[in-house]
């Protein structure tokens, strides 16, 4: 049975290890976006993994790290998407509180063809969104993945050009409430769905 749960490195530090261990898998070895020799230790990480909520999902069984995804709070670093393109979230929103970014979305290669895993993490971000009183998400999305997303009726919008930055990337923006307004996981954000398959396992 797939499972859901929030990690954070210091409650959780060997599911932490595991999810660093299937990021470098992801972002390392098979897309090539980071370097390998960035990561001697098999481990991808930066500087904003102490900033963020991270969330796994496994397979109860195994208890096998299958997919992550961690949301990015605000702090005095910033987010990447406006250190890596060059904006300014301040001109979008009231408060920088109410914003998180979506990043490090990864899915272990052999799970890719269940698509209950990336689901269950957006409706893990929509939770963990709700309880921080965050309204808004930002992204750095390589192609297909906003397609990806599109197919599960989640819809940021694009704000800048593409650059080269790990392949071609773009940065998105939106309002939650006008994200994701047929998924479950905006039912979870409003609170009008409490118990579900996520709900019922996601370990908080």
């Amino acid at each position: 049975m797939l499972k859901f749960a929030r990690i954070q490195p210091e409650d959780h530090p060997e599911c932490f290890r595991e999810i660093l261990r299937l990021r470098y898998n992801v972002y390392c070895l098979e897309r090539g976006f980071e370097k390998v020799s960035d990561h001697p230790d098999g481990l991808e990480s930066d500087v904003y993994d102490h900033r963020s909520v991270h969330f796994a999902a496994f397979y109860e069984s195994s208890g096998e790290v299958a997919g992550t995804v961690r949301l990015i709070k605000n702090s005095p670093l910033g987010f990447p998407v406006e250190k890596h393109f060059g904006l300014d979230l301040d001109h979008l929103v009231s408060c920088r509180d109410q914003v998180c970014e979506i990043s490090r979305l990864s899915v272990s290669r052999k799970y890719r063809s269940d698509f209950n895993i990336v689901k269950g993490l957006f409706e893990c971000v929509a939770m963990e969104s709700r309880r921080l009183g965050v309204t808004h998400w930002c992204a750095a999305m390589a192609q297909g993945l906003p397609r990806l997303l599109s197919k599960q009726d989640i819809h940021l919008k694009k704000i800048g050009p593409e650059i080269e930055f790990h392949g071609p990337r773009a940065p998105y923006f939106g309002r939650i409430d006008d994200v994701a307004p047929r998924h479950n996981a905006y039912a979870l954000y409003r609170g009008d769905l409490r118990v579900g398959k996520v709900a019922s396992s996601l370990a908080f």
